[in-house]
């Protein structure tokens, strides 16, 4: 063998050796590339089947709920008809549990509706009917609900009639959730506008609803139409959001139309829907349907509600004039409201507000002593409404109960911290509320009164934590202790003072209350509040921001804003006055 035969041998041997490498390489790369593929197609369909898993078992969850729900339902219903006719002196108390029992009713029927539009199973049954005498007559039956509300319905059907093909079960479900949605914004005499129109070739339909109520911000707007997650869905159920715009929103893309919200901020809202009602834009599926003779679930529903329903009760006084002390009691059902006052009125003088703009109105124009408010109220919520009264020099002493139905939320927990006396989660018994009120006005007995004139500072911050009951001064000397010594840790709280103290949270609560007047967050507040005059007597040239960290205040303006809600004054305000004392 020759020195080239040699050498070709050899560069033979490499190039295999090259392409094998190259060929390992190509098939690494297939086999990966096979790998990621079937990983994100094993995912998708995994994903598909949970999905569809998820909805089955949602469907199946809400199905057995309903069943199960309406048979107690129905009997108590049909109890209720036959304690009518033995005591006619509960008629007021029957018709509430009936009212009840049919918006029950309502809301397991939006619920499955609300399951057959998630899972894909909802359908349209339309057929060639009056379109306009349809929306027509069912305004009319709900206009009288709206008016008990004390909301006028203006409606307004040109041409009077016309014919089209339409599911007039789905319209009808599109008007009642729009018009009951527009009672929870618009005010006691406000004004609710339908308007229904038609294009010139009589091929489309255009449902308004406008009001003159409170705006809805655009993020809220796109919150409650848009289609939720399965997450969201599930949560929904629970809180009852779901089965109303966002419900419509799905019955109007069900029949092919669209749906437009237009708000200006003081002026109303307006919700404009188009609809097509021509039958070449329906499947043969979709129109093959023969006409029902059975009236509307809502027309129904509208009917059997009315003789239930009573009018908002105007506020309630003593005529003797012998109840001195004078509640706000603050919530949009006028049915809960009227159950209130009901209860209430023997022992108070109550006023009545449908919204948190009202109660605010009231809380500034009376003599009130104690306000109760619902947390998710039109205008202002019951949150904010504590808010503002805390913020409110001459009103920040009024105590406040707010009611809450959100238990998966923090409702409780903000009210609190805004300075809500108690939070009460509903359901409740009126004889707890009643016994919260007694309470809360006693234990505001003990409670000093602010003085914002400089030179009764001294008295005022020393008045802060004092107690006038001499039984109770020993645990206030020993909870002031504990706080002083923990008073420039920002996290010392009531849990934490509870847990030295030896007591539970509870415990704390009620004799701290008892004995000072004040919640365990606000004697803490009080307590830092008090130390950081004295720190600005002795030396009146530090920074606010300095003493705010030593007296556990993360965020200097926070505790400008706290400064200001128990002193009555800025702290750069209170600092000046001492230098030029």
């Amino acid at each position: 063998m020759n020195v080239f035969q040699t050498y070709f041998r050899i560069f033979a041997t490499e190039n295999t050796v090259i392409d094998m490498t190259n060929l390992t390489i190509i098939l690494l790369i297939i086999a990966t590339g096979l790998l990621i593929g079937g990983h994100f197609w094993l995912s998708r369909r995994l994903s598909i089947h949970l999905r569809s898993k998820n909805k089955m078992l949602l469907e199946c969850t809400i199905s057995n709920l309903t069943n199960n729900l309406s048979t107690p339902m129905t009997i108590i219903s049909s109890t209720i008809e036959q304690l009518r006719g033995n005591h006619p002196e509960l008629q007021d108390e029957l018709n509430m549990i009936d009212l009840n029992i049919q918006r029950s009713l309502r809301l397991l029927q939006q619920m499955d509706e609300a399951t057959l539009i998630y899972t894909g199973k909802m359908n349209l049954h339309v057929q060639q009917c009056d379109v306009m005498r349809s929306i027509r007559d069912t305004a009319l039956c709900i206009a009288p609900l709206m008016n008990k509300k004390g909301l006028n319905l203006d409606i307004s059907c040109k041409p009077d009639t016309m014919v089209g093909w339409a599911d007039t079960d789905k319209i009808d479900k599109i008007i009642f959730n729009l018009l009951q949605n527009t009672t929870k914004y618009t005010g006691t005499d406000g004004t609710v506008t339908l308007d229904v129109s038609t294009n010139s070739d009589y091929d489309h339909l255009y449902i308004r609803i406008s009001d003159n109520g409170v705006s809805i911000i655009p993020e809220e707007v796109e919150k409650i139409f848009n289609a939720p997650s399965i997450s969201s869905f599930q949560e929904s159920m629970i809180t009852g959001t779901y089965p109303n715009l966002s419900l419509v929103n799905d019955m109007v893309r069900l029949h092919g139309g669209n749906i437009h919200y237009k708000t200006l901020q003081g002026q109303g809202t307006t919700v404009t829907i188009e609809l097509p009602i021509g039958k070449e834009v329906f499947t043969d599926a979709q129109t093959n349907h023969q006409q029902k003779s059975s009236e509307s679930f809502i027309r129904t529903y509208a009917n059997n509600l009315l003789p239930l329903l009573t009018p908002i009760k105007k506020s309630e006084k003593s005529a003797d004039g012998s109840k001195s002390i004078n509640i706000i009691l603050a919530d949009d059902n006028p049915e809960m409201l009227n159950l209130m006052a009901h209860a209430l009125s023997p022992y108070y003088n109550i006023l009545t507000a449908s919204n948190g703009a009202d109660a605010l109105r009231l809380v500034k124009e009376g003599n009130i002593q104690l306000v109760v408010a619902e947390t998710n109220l039109p205008k202002i919520d019951g949150i904010s409404l504590t808010t503002v009264i805390r913020q409110n020099y001459s009103k920040n002493q009024l105590p406040i109960i707010t009611l809450t139905g959100n238990a998966d939320t923090n409702d409780s927990e903000l009210s609190l911290q805004e300075g809500a006396d108690i939070c009460l989660q509903k359901p409740f018994r009126m004889t707890d509320l009643l016994l919260h009120i007694n309470n809360t006005l006693l234990s505001r007995q003990y409670q000093q009164k602010i003085n914002i004139d400089a030179t009764h500072q001294d008295e005022h911050i020393e008045e802060i934590t004092s107690s006038d009951s001499p039984i109770d001064n020993e645990f206030v000397n020993r909870v002031t202790e504990l706080v002083k010594a923990n008073l420039s840790d920002s996290d010392y709280d009531r849990d934490r003072l509870a847990s030295d103290i030896g007591a539970s949270s509870s415990t704390l609560y009620n004799k701290l209350r008892a004995a000072t007047g004040k919640n365990v967050s606000t004697f803490i507040r009080d307590m830092r509040i008090k130390t950081a005059c004295k720190i600005a007597q002795s030396d009146p040239d530090l920074r606010v921001s300095d003493i705010a960290y030593q007296v556990g205040f993360k965020d200097p303006k926070y505790f400008a804003t706290t400064f200001k809600r128990v002193m009555g004054m800025q702290p750069s305000e209170y600092f000046e006055k001492l230098r030029n004392q």
